[in-house]
């Protein structure tokens, strides 16, 4: 894990506002230039200070009130997004209840390779934390139900700590039609180093991203 890396998942676990967590990184990153421009290896600068966790512990124990408040604030601000996520998403499904499900072939005029490639780029976006190039490549229900907190804070609700990329599993395709709303699903397992996570992706006439569901 480089510099970089290793601030970003201090930050990560950082319990303060948006501002301070910028403050942060900015002078973690000098604080660490400034050791290895003083002789000091990466190696050891990262020894002295500790796993991720433990180096955010400890500017967490430091935060004064106001901060943790602001935190706080924040974490309620994300759960409603959620929640207002979520209850669009149970209004998808009331409008797709009961749906016509039957196989991704020539006939539903969608070509299954393209599909389970495309659900493929959403994944790897997502793997990157370029949540902002999946909102922009979705549908205009998608867009207006999505937004880059949500999808950084669902990942982080499944696991801290993914890890890297494994392998994919066996991609199910299927073809959807319910009240002339037509689109193409991909269900795909895919194994990281410290975690097993099941996709369930679906696109549009358009191939524009309509549905991203992980667990």
């Amino acid at each position: 894990m480089d510099e970089r890396k290793y601030v970003k998942q201090v930050v990560k676990h950082l319990k303060c506002s948006g501002a301070k967590r910028e403050e942060v990184r900015r002078e973690l990153l000098a604080d660490i230039a400034s050791a290895v421009e003083a002789g000091e290896s990466w190696d050891q600068v990262r020894a002295r200070m500790g796993m991720p966790k433990e180096a955010a512990r400890e500017f967490n124990d430091n935060f004064s009130a106001e901060e943790r408040k602001k935190y706080r604030n924040k974490r309620i601000l994300i759960i409603s997004g959620i929640v207002a996520a979520l209850l669009a998403v149970l209004a998808a499904v009331g409008y797709w209840m009961f749906p016509k499900v039957s196989a991704l072939d020539e006939k539903s005029g969608f070509n299954e390779a393209l599909v389970v490639e495309k659900a493929k780029e959403i994944i790897d976006l997502f793997d990157r934390g370029d949540y902002a190039a999946i909102i922009a490549g979705g549908s205009e229900k998608m867009q207006a139900g999505l937004n880059e907190e949500i999808l950084s804070q669902a990942k982080d609700t499944i696991c801290d700590d993914w890890g890297s990329f494994r392998s994919y599993g066996t991609p199910y395709t299927a073809f959807v039609n319910q009240m002339g709303a037509e689109g193409a699903l991909v269900q795909i397992n895919v194994a990281y180093e410290n975690i097993s996570v099941t996709y369930t992706i679906s696109f549009d006439r358009d191939m524009k991203l309509q549905g991203f569901f992980i667990k």
